[in-house]
């Protein structure tokens, strides 16, 4: 018997709400696209800005690039490579 469809939305709400996204931060449309180009420009924008702009609670409020860019800028990372 299949899943009825309220269930199958509320895990995928469970399932991003624990890896830290809202709903809306995993599909905003921006179309109509008029071909494979422009969904692929749509994504590489929405990586964008989830890497370099997005402010992560758990890392303090900071763009997940600046906490890696952060970090390996510190003396710990480098004790950490030479071990």
């Amino acid at each position: 018997m299949p899943t009825p469809v309220s269930e199958r939305v509320q895990k995928r709400r469970n399932t991003m709400r624990a890896a830290g996204l809202r709903p809306v931060q995993i599909w905003v449309p921006e179309g109509p696209w008029s071909g494979k180009k422009d969904v692929e420009m749509a994504t590489l924008n929405w990586v964008h800005w989830y890497n370099e702009k997005r402010l992560f609670g758990p890392l303090g409020y900071i763009s997940p690039a600046t906490a890696e860019r952060s970090f390996y800028n510190t003396d710990y990372a480098g004790k950490i490579a030479a071990e």
